[in-house]
């Protein structure tokens, strides 16, 4: 299990770490949204829910997609 989730855990930090849109974040904000995108994935696998892998994804995406709507306002408002 630890091999597991350090191999992911480092995917993940390298994956929101990549320049693709934009700057790319620095260390503290990849640990940052890493660490909940685990947590939020061992709390799903830990709780023997029914949701399958495709609904969790669906849910994480929505999830992003919410964010950036709600900052793409903020900004768009400031200017």
């Amino acid at each position: 299990y630890n091999i597991l989730y350090d191999r992911f855990y480092n995917e993940l930090e390298k994956l929101f770490n990549e320049d693709d849109y934009g700057k790319p974040l620095d260390e503290i904000q990849a640990q940052f949204i890493t660490d909940g995108v685990m947590c939020a994935l061992e709390r799903w696998l830990l709780s023997h829910s029914n949701m399958t892998a495709d609904e969790f994804i669906e849910k994480l995406r929505s999830l992003v997609v919410r964010l950036i709507i709600a900052i793409h306002k903020k900004h768009s408002s400031n200017e």
